[in-house]
C-alpha cells in the first residue's frame, strides 16, 4: 500500500500522505513522496493522478494529458498562443475528459465533430480538431500512444471563398473618415492607420512612440497587442515576416505625429494607443459609425483588405504586398486577393491574341530560307 496514515505529535491530528516510484520518462525509477491530504481517498486521487501525468503508457485519462500537454506547452509558446490551449483543452475535456486515451478511436472523433457541428461553425470545429490531434501526436510522443484517432479520423472541410472578402474604396474611407471627426475624432488617427498602412489591429494598439521614424515616414511592426483575462498582453509578432518597416504617407505620419503631441508625459516606450477603447468597443464604435453613414457593411480587420485592394487597383505587385502585409509566404497573399486582379488576366488574354495573330514577316521569312540553304549545302558529318 502506498498510502498512509500520520497524526501529529503536538496536535494529534490525522492526516495522509502518499509515497510511491515511477518510471519517468527517461526511463528512471523514482520516487515520490507527498504529504498533507486530509483523506485518505485525496491522497489515492493524487497518487492516480500523478502516475498516469508521468507514466509512458497510453493508460491515461483525456483529462490528465490534457494536463499534462498544457504543462508542457508553457514552454514552447506565447502567452497568448497558450491561453488558446487551454481553451481548447477545457472544450474537449467536456466530451474526451473520463476516457482513456487509448479507447478513444476515429468512431469516436467523428461523432464528437457531428455533435460540435450542430453547434458550432465549420472553422471553429476544425480548430478544435487541430488541436484534438495536437493532443494525440503528444500522447505518442510522450506517453506510448500507438496512432492518432484524430489524424485517421480526418478534420472537417472548411472552404475558404476569397471573393467573399468586404473592402471600402478609398471614396467610401473618405467618407467614414469625415464622419468621425463629428463624433470620435480621437480615434481618426487609429483607423486612418490602419486604412494606409495595412496593418493589423493588434499590430497597430501595440504601436509605441518608438516604433515610428518621422525623418523618414515609416513605422517599425514588431510586437502585437491581445486583450485577455484578467489584462493586456503585448507579444511579439506571430511570424518572423510579421516584424517589418513600413513606409507611411507623409500626411497620415502628420496625424499621428499630432495625435502623440497631446499624450502626456510620452516618451518612446509610451503606446500611442493605449487610451483608446478595448478591442470590442472599437468594434462596436466602427461598426456604429458604418451604419449611421449608411457604408457596406465591414469589420475593422477589414480595413486591411481595403489597403490591399487599394494597392492592387494601382498595380502593386503580389510580393510587394505581402511583405507590407507581412504574410508569411506569397501563397497568402495570392489566395487572398487573387480575384482583386482581373485586370492582370485581361492583360495576358489580349497579350496571347496578339502573339496569336501576328503575322511572320517577309524579310524575316527570306533570312530563314537563306539559313536552311546554306544549313543544306554542308557537307554531313555521318
Amino acid at each position: 500500500m502506498s498510502v498512509y496514515k500520520k497524526v501529529s505529535e503536538k496536535t494529534n491530528k490525522v492526516s495522509w500522505f502518499t509515497s510511491f516510484y515511477y518510471i519517468d520518462w527517461q526511463g528512471k525509477r523514482r520516487q515520490k513522496k507527498k504529504e498533507g491530504f486530509s483523506t485518505r481517498k485525496e491522497a489515492l486521487e493524487y497518487e492516480r493522478d500523478f502516475l498516469q501525468n508521468h507514466t509512458t503508457t497510453p493508460n491515461i485519462l483525456f483529462k490528465n494529458l490534457c494536463s499534462a500537454y498544457v504543462e508542457y506547452k508553457k514552454s514552447h509558446v506565447k502567452a497568448y498562443t497558450l491561453i488558446n490551449i487551454e481553451r481548447a483543452t477545457r472544450r474537449l475535456c467536456l466530451y474526451f475528459g473520463d476516457m482513456n486515451i487509448s479507447d478513444i478511436t476515429p468512431a469516436h472523433v467523428s461523432r464528437w465533430q457531428q455533435q460540435q457541428l450542430k453547434e458550432h461553425k465549420r472553422s471553429t470545429v476544425s480548430i478544435y480538431h487541430s488541436q484534438l490531434s495536437a493532443l494525440f501526436n503528444y500522447a505518442m510522443r510522450f506517453n506510448g500512444l500507438m496512432s492518432n484517432p484524430a489524424k485517421i479520423a480526418g478534420n472537417v472541410k472548411v472552404e475558404k471563398d476569397h471573393t467573399k472578402i468586404k473592402f471600402w474604396t478609398l471614396e467610401q474611407f473618405n467618407i467614414f473618415q469625415q464622419g468621425l471627426k463629428e463624433r470620435h475624432s480621437y480615434l481618426l488617427p487609429f483607423f486612418t492607420l490602419l486604412f494606409w498602412s495595412g496593418i493589423r489591429e493588434g499590430e497597430a494598439l501595440a504601436l509605441t512612440v518608438g516604433d515610428f521614424d518621422f525623418n523618414n515616414n515609416t513605422v517599425d511592426i514588431n510586437k502585437t497587442f491581445h486583450k485577455i483575462k484578467g489584462g493586456e498582453l503585448v507579444n511579439a509578432p506571430k511570424t518572423p515576416r510579421s516584424k517589418r518597416v513600413i513606409p507611411i504617407p507623409d500626411k497620415v505620419m502628420a496625424m499621428i505625429k499630432e495625435h502623440i503631441s497631446h499624450i502626456a508625459y510620452a516618451d518612446n516606450d509610451t503606446r500611442i494607443f493605449e487610451a483608446a477603447p478595448s478591442v470590442g468597443n472599437i468594434q462596436g464604435i466602427f461598426r456604429r459609425e458604418s451604419a449611421r453613414l449608411k457604408l457596406p457593411h465591414i469589420v475593422v480587420h477589414d480595413l486591411r483588405h481595403s489597403h490591399a485592394s487599394l494597392l492592387i487597383s494601382q498595380g502593386v505587385q503580389p510580393m510587394v504586398i505581402r511583405d507590407r502585409l507581412g504574410h508569411e509566404s506569397i501563397s497568402i497573399t495570392l489566395d487572398t486577393y487573387s480575384h482583386l486582379y482581373p485586370q492582370e488576366e485581361k492583360k495576358m488574354s489580349q497579350l496571347l491574341d496578339k502573339l496569336a495573330n501576328k503575322k511572320p514577316g517577309k524579310k524575316r521569312n527570306k533570312n530563314v530560307i537563306k539559313n536552311l540553304s546554306e544549313h543544306e549545302k554542308q557537307p554531313s558529318n555521318a
